[in-house]
């Protein structure tokens, strides 16, 4: 029978182990529920980028919170504006795009297929209406850039990764194009691959392009997860039979021409050559 001071040690030693657990779940009780009340943490579905800011809750900073580089403009400011309308009309011709599936072999056209239009006519629509006020204010493009790269952050973070991808593609496409169509009124693509690989990126090269553009080391821990993964690569060509056009970055050839042309093979480049072919001039150009 043991004494009555062994019994007081295990007793002791119990309710040690039980408080430092009780303190483990608390911490990460804690952080989930930061993580969950993140203000950048608002994404409908995965065919769609957020649309609602809550400025009120944006400013307010308890010090455990990172906007990842973003600081939201006021809300009647023309680029709140411009975010809301761009965001609500990607997602509208998303929409669309996915009611009328196209059918390409290979590829799920609901979630990629038409993309590159709903960038396309959202942001031309919204050009015109903002153009000289942004055109005047570069603040105002940089803005637009940190938008999306802090919410594509707070999506992979919080494991959203369909939304995680959609802001990374939008803010490369702001990054790549937006002076230049505002300077020359071109309403084509710089780097449109660069754009659709994002937007259906592996894991590994989602979270070093957000990570190596936010000022903030919020991804360095997600980092050390995911670099070991295979980076994935898209193939140009449209009908190119492997599923969702995925193929390893390593093995695709290139356009020696434009170099922003990439293919999973040289028949599926040859394939492709007469779609390519008028573009692939500009892209030199562009370059």
């Amino acid at each position: 029978m043991p004494s009555r001071k062994k019994a007081k040690g295990k007793a002791r030693k119990a309710a040690k182990a039980k408080k430092e657990e009780d303190s483990v779940v608390a911490v990460a009780t804690a952080q989930a529920d930061r993580n969950a009340q993140h203000p950048l943490d608002q994404f409908p579905n995965l065919l769609q980028l957020p649309l609602e800011i809550d400025l009120s809750i944006q400013r307010y900073h308890d010090g455990e919170c990172c906007f990842h580089g973003y600081i939201p403009p006021a809300e009647e400011d023309v680029c709140h504006q411009f975010i809301c309308d761009f965001v609500s009309k990607f997602n509208a011709t998303m929409q669309y795009c996915a009611e009328i599936d196209l059918g390409l072999p290979g590829i799920d056209t609901a979630l990629y297929g038409n993309f590159p239009r709903s960038f396309f006519m959202a942001f031309c629509d919204d050009t015109e209406k903002y153009k000289e006020y942004i055109r005047k204010d570069s603040e105002k493009i940089k803005l637009l850039i940190t938008h999306f790269l802090a919410r594509g952050t707070q999506a992979t973070l919080n494991g959203n990764i369909n939304g995680g991808r959609a802001c990374a593609a939008v803010a490369c496409f702001f990054d790549d194009l937006i002076e230049a169509v505002m300077a020359s009124h071109e309403h084509k693509p710089a780097h449109s691959t660069k754009i659709q690989e994002l937007y259906m990126a592996d894991i590994h090269t989602l979270v070093k392009y957000l990570k190596n553009l936010i000022p903030c080391k919020c991804l360095d821990v997600k980092y050390k997860e995911v670099k070991s993964t295979t980076k994935m690569g898209i193939c140009n060509n449209h009908y190119c039979s492997k599923p969702n056009r995925r193929v390893e970055r390593s093995a695709m050839v290139y356009c020696a021409r434009c170099r922003n042309a990439n293919y999973c093979s040289r028949e599926c480049q040859v394939a492709d050559w007469p779609c390519h072919k008028d573009s692939c001039g500009k892209d030199m150009q562009t370059s």
